[in-house]
């Protein structure tokens, strides 16, 4: 006997199908973060080319109604009030999708009626015709799932980092990147997601599903359209007394306010002791055009800077410092 599957796996194998097919229809360009917690009515955030990016909501029924209907329940206070915020509603078999309609956030509002939960909970619920006019307009052949989603999604800023006009310094190659270990790189992204968990449930925390872009997360202000991509940089050397260096790869650096970086640097024995953020335009801007392969960030941990001191922050005033951005 086949063992049947509970809710919960349920849902995730339709999450999943959804992540595959988009993925595969749009060539890749369209890229998915996950989130680190499931407490915002977000399953899947979408970006195209590291674009603004789509939240979006999945809701799975495997099964009709002896009437014909898809039922579909969102949680009220889960559905989206905020652009670019969507709700995916599909159905078919664990092995494939059949049958998906994509809604804003503000139809589903209108068009759903509102119901209590069997603990007094505010849902949102709709029934669904296979040949329903009011819902044939959100319709989508799941085929096309990545076509619709691309159309959706906004594209990515053009801008670009202007190259060094030198390939190397005088008197030698262009400065070698200190080499860091993955361990050391995987400390300080569970550090900075740790931190930010800590600061409580204004920032909503999203991961990459595939590491690929130069981006650790995707940070949103929970409730809102608005977004930021940040990735961490550590060290525990010092290439000089007093100072931290850091080098960001040209390969994967976007010249967009939307990506900001997170230097952090920590002593050999113990958690960081400072940071700076900055966004990449202005790190484009600041920092010497000396490296054709990488950008270069060299700032003092302590004392005078007169580049970077205006933004050297004590690690627990990161949370702090991403909202205001957040709320620019």
């Amino acid at each position: 006997m086949v063992p049947v599957l509970a809710r919960g796996q349920v849902g995730r194998i339709f999450e999943n199908l959804v992540e595959n097919a988009y993925t595969s229809q749009s060539g890749g360009r369209l890229q998915t973060y996950v989130p680190v917690l499931d407490s915002h009515g977000v399953d899947r955030v979408v970006s195209l080319d590291g674009g603004a990016p789509l939240f979006i909501q999945v809701k799975s029924q495997q099964h009709r109604s002896a009437r014909g209907h898809l039922t579909f329940q969102v949680v009220e206070s889960e559905a989206g009030r905020y652009a670019r915020w969507l709700l995916l509603l599909v159905t078919g078999t664990p092995e494939a999708i059949s049958e998906a309609y994509l809604v804003p956030g503000p139809d589903w509002r209108r068009l759903a009626s509102r119901t209590a939960g069997s603990r007094g909970i505010a849902l949102l619920e709709a029934g669904i015709l296979p040949h329903s006019r009011r819902w044939s307009r959100y319709r989508v052949d799941p085929t096309e799932l990545g076509k619709r989603l691309l159309a959706l999604s906004p594209p990515r800023l053009a801008g670009r980092s202007a190259r060094p006009a030198e390939r190397a310094r005088p008197g030698g190659g262009a400065q070698q990147p200190i080499a860091r270990t993955s361990e050391e790189g995987a400390y300080f992204e569970l550090w900075l997601l740790t931190t930010l968990m800590a600061s409580g449930d204004e920032l909503a925390l999203y991961r990459p599903a595939v590491d690929f872009a130069g981006r650790d997360l995707c940070v949103q202000l929970a409730g809102t359209s608005s977004y930021l991509y940040v990735q961490v940089k550590g060290t525990r050397d010092q290439r000089a007394p007093d100072r931290a260096e850091f080098h960001v790869p040209r390969s994967t650096f976007t010249l967009d306010p939307k990506v900001v970086y997170v230097f952090a640097y920590a002593p050999p024995a113990g958690p960081p002791l400072c940071l700076w953020v900055v966004d990449a335009v202005e790190l484009d801007r600041l920092s010497p055009k000396r490296d054709e392969h990488h950008i270069n960030f060299d700032a003092a941990i302590e004392g005078p800077d007169p580049r970077w001191a205006h933004r050297r922050l004590a690690p627990s005033s990161l949370s702090a410092a991403l909202i205001a951005r957040l709320r620019l």
